[in-house]
């Protein structure tokens, strides 16, 4: 069973504070498949990978979230809220793309008070809406070759890439679920092969975190079990992993302590 952190005198209200998303520095033209970091997070055992003191989000109508004090010492942490808790914004600062109005929080010891710039070039983001999306006309080969571009160097060209090449990039991301011919348009995915094309594209940047919101949106139960099985595997290749969820039970598809839960109480409590 996974521990559980609950969020003391958290509000409710719509999001609406700035959002800063830059997806970090670029991987080397024609360099290997992105992969989790080797190691472990750099974090000795028993201390803690994430946490949050006294943070608070404002937006234009009030408090998004907070005060919330939270601790997580597991390489995945599962923050539970439902729409209207402050869950993706709490997910955005702790990924470095939102400001919090008050408190801190940090992230393998990457403080957002002191180092947002830090903070942020450490992780990638993956499931949210509007942020990451895949084009559904496009596929899979182009959105590939669109990432590398982003994430290259201004001045470097984009290699070019074969089917092979594509399938080797994304191999070590799906593992046992099979791998999207190059040529499949986006729309034709299954909602796994989506949700993990999303994680290996951000895991372009070789981020030590991945900050990933709503894993229950994949609704096909053996579909996000595979998904949280994935997430686990790159886990032990060394990456950090922050997943939303509104539901609680998405804890229960990580095994046995690998996983905390942070709670965010929806506006109808505390």
């Amino acid at each position: 069973m996974s521990s559980t952190q609950t969020a003391p005198g958290a509000h409710a209200a719509p999001t609406g504070a700035p959002v800063v998303v830059d997806l970090g520095s670029g991987m080397a033209p024609g360099s290997a498949a992105p992969s989790a970091r080797a190691g472990a997070t750099g974090v000795p055992a028993g201390e803690s990978i994430v946490r949050i003191a006294g943070a608070e989000v404002h937006g234009p109508r009030g408090v998004v979230f907070g005060p919330l004090d939270a601790v997580s010492a597991t390489p995945v942490t599962v923050v539970v809220g439902e729409r209207g808790s402050g869950r993706t914004s709490l997910l955005l600062a702790l990924s470095g793309r939102m400001r919090l109005r008050h408190g801190d929080l940090s992230v393998l010891g990457v403080s957002s008070k002191q180092d947002l710039t830090g903070l942020r070039r450490q992780s990638a983001i993956a499931g949210f809406a509007g942020m990451d999306d895949l084009e559904g006309s496009v596929d899979v080969i182009d959105s590939v070759r669109e990432r590398i571009a982003i994430e290259s160097a201004w001045y470097a060209f984009a290699p070019r890439l074969t089917d092979e090449d594509v399938h080797a990039r994304l191999a070590p991301v799906f593992g046992n679920v099979p791998v999207p011919h190059a040529r499949t348009v986006n729309h034709s995915l299954s909602e796994r092969q989506e949700h993990l094309l999303r994680i290996a594209l951000a895991l372009e940047s070789r981020p030590r975190v991945l900050v990933m919101d709503d894993l229950d949106a994949i609704k096909n139960p053996v579909h996000r079990r595979s998904v949280a099985e994935r997430l686990a595997a790159l886990v032990a290749g060394g990456l950090t992993v922050i997943v939303g969820s509104a539901d609680p039970g998405v804890v229960e598809l990580f095994p046995a302590g690998l996983a905390t839960t942070v709670h965010l109480p929806s506006h109808t409590e505390g």
